[in-house]
């Protein structure tokens, strides 16, 4: 074993390690980004269909209003 052995490990475990932090953290990222669309898209869901449940209903004609 030669002495670059000594330099070019850890130096190309360094390098991956750097590698996989940014790729991680794009990631992590991409993947947050995508939480928060889905809880918005649920939240809308959600409010439509309780809109729509507590709509109030046609009004309904009074035996009054026939006179």
């Amino acid at each position: 074993m030669t002495t670059a052995h000594i330099f070019y490990i850890p130096v190309m475990i360094a390098v991956g390690m750097l590698a996989g932090f940014f790729l991680g953290r794009r990631s992590a990222e991409l993947e947050a980004q995508e939480r928060r669309k889905r809880l918005k898209r649920r939240k809308a869901m959600e409010a439509r269909r309780k809109g729509a449940t507590e709509s109030p209903e046609a009004p309904s004609a009074s035996p009054a209003d026939d006179a």
